[in-house]
């Protein structure tokens, strides 16, 4: 008759006997290290960046999003906390650190902030970025705009959506304006938490000019609301004025988006 051998262990305050056969299938069924996953590291899950980082009502916004060090690889959904009124499609992989989507904004759907996040097989879900729903027209920065006399003609009142890239870019917008009205010019940028990541990490310090049609500096303005700025002019005459964006040290990089808001508009 055959004899079982039996292993003893003890798990809590209860002793059990297993056969040897069994305990050695046991051990055997367990996953080898080297087979099991690598947990991503932190840095793989941020989402840097949008850009736009916003929309007005009715647009449709094709949509940059941008990660670090792989984390945005295999993309699987876009997640949008906060009012409702904003559909996803076309997400698209454009390599392991960013991804392209086409964002449908509702013409109802409400003025705000949402909160963006990337759920991808490599770094599950990640943090939020914000991308702001508008109300006055919106347009996209136009390069090359570097200098005033090749600023990019603009209609106020309206958001821009820009981006600071490379460094020592500075991004100029034409508009025209008539004597009297009180222009505001506005970046939101750390209010949107916009920041780099690795060698460029930080936060995205503007500074904005206000310049007449012939160059010269009729305002200026660096970090009125936190570190955003914002001017408010009374315009001395009817004509073309100039508004340029620039990163504070001449700085640039690709997480470097910005909204800036021009016009006789009020501004919260």
């Amino acid at each position: 008759m055959l004899r079982m051998k039996y292993l003893t262990a003890k798990l809590g305050s209860a002793s059990y006997r297993l056969c040897w056969p069994l305990a050695i299938a046991v051990v055997l069924a367990a996953p080898p290290t080297w087979a099991q996953i690598k947990a991503p590291d932190y840095e793989e899950c941020r989402l840097d960046s949008i850009f736009p980082a916003g929309g007005g009502r009715g647009q449709t916004v094709a949509v940059e999003l941008r990660g670090f060090r792989g984390g945005l690889a295999s993309p699987r959904s876009i997640v949008i906390d906060g009012p409702p009124g904003i559909s996803i499609s076309e997400i698209k992989s454009v390599s392991n650190d960013v991804v392209q989507a086409t964002f449908q904004i509702a013409p109802d759907a409400p003025p705000g902030r949402r909160w963006v996040r990337v759920a991808s097989e490599r770094s599950g879900l990640t943090n939020f970025a914000h991308f702001v729903v508008g109300s006055l027209p919106e347009q996209l920065e136009q390069e090359p705009n570097n200098e005033p006399a090749a600023a990019q003609a603009v209609t106020a009142p309206l958001v821009v959506n820009g981006r600071v890239n490379p460094k020592a870019d500075r991004d100029c917008f034409r508009f025209q304006a008539k004597r009297g009205q009180r222009i505001v010019a506005a970046v939101s940028a750390h209010a949107l938490d916009v920041h780099g990541q690795g060698s460029n990490y930080g936060i995205a310090d503007m500074s904005l000019e206000l310049r007449d049609d012939q160059g010269r500096v009729l305002a200026e303005a660096e970090d009125t609301v936190g570190f955003d700025p914002l001017i408010e002019s009374v315009i001395p005459a009817d004509g073309d004025y100039i508004a340029c964006v620039k990163l504070v040290a001449y700085g640039g990089f690709a997480e470097a988006v910005y909204r800036l808001t021009l016009g006789e508009v009020p501004f919260v």
